[in-house]
């Protein structure tokens, strides 16, 4: 896994915010849920005909990769039905636990996913509106408007599914819940407004939660701006001035590199007596994915300051926990490549 891992994503962006610069840095997150699973199927949506959130969920979960490897292995979806059907095994809705010993054997599946549409419902009422419409080139008093009467259609969908996955192998039930989803919208005979129908609704929500629902189980990049210090904490040489400014122009050039060995001599140049550089090799090495490094950078950054810096007491809170889940996340990829 040394080599397989995913790197933490490279420094991104620098943007000003006012005077302050700031880097965009993404790291590895866990995932909410551990399924402690690679091998999943998903069975056929009761009270789902021509939505097909089966296959969407299906679909999201045969993308996720890492490292130029599947990270989860999906049982096809023609094999699923035709093995269910040959031992004539029947299920309905969201599966139980014991159903799932069998079913989960037969397709050499650990997770099975399961659910059903809990509700579609379309609710479309009409009634008449008052419009005007503007008889001159300008309209400035309510004499100018002609006004006219016009029928309005309003239209409500409610479109709600349970979903359920079943870790078979560990006879437990890592999620279980209810998702709804609405849509409001109104026609009226003078304008061009097209209203959806409830299945056009339904297969756009079906996409959406299938997304979701399955980004649930996988680690994921988050991206969060770190401010620099930009302002020297005590009194800087010529040259210390400008190996300050040099290195945040590297950065910004997304030259870590060189930024680094700028920082490294600004450091010993003030023996190690300025925080400013010490926070700054925190965020390069951050950026760098290298976590524990940048840890050490900005615990010293911390030990120099003597008034309260934000940027420093927030950096010192956030890398122990970044740390923490980027280790987290590491496990669960471990399991599954």
């Amino acid at each position: 896994m040394k080599n397989k891992q995913v790197i933490i994503v490279f420094l991104g962006l620098v943007i000003l915010s006012g005077c302050a610069k700031k880097v965009k840095v993404s790291g590895l997150k866990p995932a909410l849920i551990d399924l402690e699973a690679k091998n999943i199927a998903v069975l056929a949506f009761e009270y789902d005909k021509g939505i097909g959130l089966k296959g969407r969920i299906e679909a999201n979960f045969s993308k996720v990769q890492f490292a130029g490897k599947p990270y989860f292995n999906v049982v096809d979806r023609k094999n699923t039905q035709q093995i269910l059907q040959e031992h004539k095994l029947q299920y309905s809705g969201l599966l139980n636990e014991e159903q799932s010993v069998e079913i989960g054997e037969l397709l050499g599946a650990e997770v099975l996913i399961s659910g059903e549409t809990a509700a579609l419902t379309q609710n479309d009422q009409r009634h008449k509106e008052t419009h005007r419409k503007c008889r001159k080139k300008r309209c400035k008093n309510s004499d100018d408007y002609s006004y006219y009467k016009v029928w309005c259609d309003t239209r409500q969908i409610d479109y709600v599914v349970n979903i359920r996955a079943i870790n078979v192998t560990l006879g437990s039930v890592p999620f279980s819940d209810s998702s709804a989803y609405s849509y409001a919208s109104q026609h009226c005979t003078d304008d061009e407004i097209v209203m959806l129908t409830k299945w056009q609704v339904a297969a756009a929500s079906a996409d959406k939660l299938a997304k979701q629902f399955v980004a649930k189980f996988v680690p994921a990049y988050q991206t969060h701006e770190v401010t620099l210090l930009d302002d020297e904490d005590i009194d800087y040489t010529k040259r210390e001035e400008e190996l300050l400014d040099n290195s945040l122009l590297f950065i910004e050039q997304s030259r870590l590199d060189k930024a680094e060995k700028l920082l490294m001599d600004l450091l010993i140049s003030t023996q190690h007596k300025s925080y400013v550089p010490a926070y700054n090799l925190g965020v390069v090495k951050e950026a760098q994915g290298e976590l524990r490094k940048a840890a050490t950078y900005y615990h010293l950054a911390d030990s120099l300051q003597i008034k309260p810096v934000k940027e420093i007491n927030q950096a010192v809170n956030r890398i122990g926990i970044s740390i923490l889940k980027r280790d987290q996340a590491r496990k669960q990829l471990r399991k599954k490549l």
